[in-house]
């Protein structure tokens, strides 16, 4: 404004200049015109000035409203498309402009009669004293709040005074919300992390610790018990090496270095191939196994990634089963893909368990989990090599009734034609 309020004084500036030397060029020239034929010459002169003048100055003002509105254009979509919320209010404290997000944030849907105020917006102590602060005395400031809303998210927010280009006048203040609630979760997880990983690698090793000195100790030379000794740490070693392996696994899945080579895979013979691997676990828990496949039904997976997928299931299953229970892996073809489920009669899980149990070290009864042995990884590989197979899985269960793992997978086209034959 400041602008074209300086370019309309230099305009007139230039035209009262020019008018000035029209009369004197006017007068030396033609000394004895009459009074009627200089007024009409004046007001030609005059007229065209001014036509050609106020010519300028409308082309001057449509560029400007162009750009004005070009501009307007950019600053509305910039913030419908910012992930943060963006809230500027006037030095009155009435809001100038917000974006969705904020209102998202916010959860507000209708306005008041008059004037938005911040109030109407929240009413978060510590936001309200940041846009006083920078409304009366012009200070920035920077402060974490957590909104008590039904997500309970977590944000940093910034808030600024507005001050023009020359930094006199005060224009208002901008405040800008980052949503850190992810960051926040990632920590947590980050920390669980260790903190599981921790206790995994601290319990063997300290079984481990334990019986070698005491084989240092002198039970090396006594037959009863050096043996079952030494098997006791290679448990433990046992362990831990799976452990090691089961992370190195996650982590080369997580980075993109697990490379799978797809090709069809009859679903009936790996399963079979898996089941001859675990019946001796099986018949020592007294759990029975079962498989209810069409004969030729084939999905489209690596062989040996699939037979890790199904047999970490079928693992779970007969360890959290009931003696006497069963363990039944079933398929079908599911339009385009393949659904196939891993299903138990074992201990179950809540519904709250269900939403986390692929989870890295995630135990629904740590003590009896610990106890049986495992990484607490198993699932969490599980799931992720379902994804980069382009599936999905979810689990359904019911506490003492058992649970029931599904998965999906592309099938071959021809797998939807295939028929059943119980086994």
């Amino acid at each position: 404004m400041q602008r074209i309020g300086l370019r309309v004084s230099l305009i007139a500036l230039m035209m009262t200049g020019a008018f000035g030397v029209y009369e004197t060029v006017k007068t030396l020239l033609f000394p004895r015109m009459t009074v009627i034929t200089s007024h009409v010459l004046t007001t030609l002169v005059v007229g065209a000035l001014t036509f050609v003048t106020m010519r300028y100055m409308l082309l001057r003002y449509q560029q400007l409203t162009a750009a004005t509105e070009r501009t307007n254009q950019l600053l509305q979509a910039v913030l419908v498309a910012m992930r943060e919320g963006v809230l500027i209010l006037n030095p009155d404290g009435t809001v100038a402009l917000y974006n969705p997000t904020l209102k998202e944030i916010f959860k507000w849907s209708k306005n008041p009669a008059g004037a938005l105020r911040l109030t109407d917006i929240t009413n978060d102590p510590i936001i309200h004293k940041a846009f006083h602060d920078a409304l009366h005395f012009g200070r920035s400031s920077e402060d974490y709040v957590r909104l008590l809303t039904p997500e309970s998210s977590s944000f940093q927010v910034h808030i600024t005074p507005l001050t023009s280009v020359g930094g006199r006048a005060a224009l208002g203040a901008v405040g800008v919300l980052f949503d850190i609630s992810k960051l926040e979760r990632l920590e947590r997880v980050r920390r669980e992390f260790f903190d599981n990983l921790s206790h995994e690698l601290r319990t063997p090793l300290t079984a481990i610790l334990v019986y070698v000195e005491t084989l240092l100790d002198g039970a090396i030379s006594d037959p009863e018990n050096n043996v079952p000794f030494l098997k006791i740490v290679q448990k433990h070693a046992l362990r831990m090496q799976a452990l090691a392996r089961d992370i190195a696994d996650l982590s080369a899945i997580e980075i993109g270095h697990v490379r799978l080579e797809p090709t069809a895979v009859n679903l009936v013979s790996l399963v079979d191939t898996i089941f001859s691997l675990a019946r001796a676990q099986a018949e020592a828990a007294g759990v029975t196994l079962v498989t209810d496949i069409p004969c030729g039904l084939q999905v489209t997976a690596d062989p040996h990634r699939l037979e890790q997928i199904l047999s970490n299931l079928v693992d779970n299953a007969i360890k959290f089963n009931h003696k006497g229970g069963a363990v039944r892996v079933t398929a079908h073809a599911a339009g385009s893909a393949v659904a196939i489920s891993v299903n138990d009669t074992g201990i179950g899980m809540a519904p709250d368990d269900c939403s986390r149990i692929f989870e890295r070290f995630y135990r629904v009864d740590k003590s009896r989990s610990r106890a049986m042995g495992g990484s607490g990884l198993g699932l969490a590989i599980v799931k992720h090599l379902v994804n980069i197979h382009g599936g999905e899985i979810h689990v359904e269960s019911t506490p003492n009734r058992g649970s029931t793992f599904t998965l999906k997978l592309p099938g071959p086209p021809d797998s939807a034609h295939s028929t059943i034959a119980p086994r």
